[in-house]
């Protein structure tokens, strides 16, 4: 938990925030005030040319930051893949605390159709990223941990 936590969320976070502000900054408008209401969204849309610039730098969302970053994340899988070990789950043989952090943190490239909103149209770019991911075994795993541990849809009525 520790090392995904601190090896993979941050990256994750990069990658998706450096495509989302740069390709679809409306629809991560609508990612942060789902259920805040207009309030929220008019009060977002006001402060975004300053929280923009705030998170590129409090994050190091720049591009060659997030070149590295894809590889981290790579790296990561290749780890997760490995401690599997062709087992169903990270420690103890059971669902556990590993297996529920990597599939949270890898949510906003999995995109699992357990979530509960309507998702928002993803950016070309994070969307070319989660392609080349598929092709990894342990994306596979990812997403069984999402259907196989989250159930149906506990999807909320916009």
């Amino acid at each position: 938990e520790r090392f995904l936590d601190t090896e993979l969320g941050p990256h994750v976070r990069r990658v998706y925030l450096f495509h989302m502000l740069a390709e679809r900054p409306t629809e991560l408008r609508d990612v942060y005030t789902i259920p805040a209401g207009r309030l929220a969204t008019a009060t977002y849309d006001a402060m975004f040319g300053a929280t923009r610039s705030a998170m590129r730098k409090a994050m190091n969302i720049e591009p060659d930051a997030v070149e590295r970053s894809g590889a981290k994340i790579i790296e990561a899988l290749e780890r997760i893949e490995g401690e599997l070990g062709g087992g169903d789950y990270l420690v103890g043989g059971r669902f556990g605390i590993a297996d529920l952090t990597a599939a949270s943190l890898l949510f906003p490239v999995l995109r699992p159709a357990e979530y509960q909103y309507v998702y928002p149209p993803t950016s070309p770019g994070l969307e070319a990223f989660r392609e080349d991911l598929a092709t990894l075994p342990v994306f596979a795993w990812l997403q069984g941990i999402w259907s196989r541990h989250r159930g149906e849809s506990a999807e909320v009525p916009a």
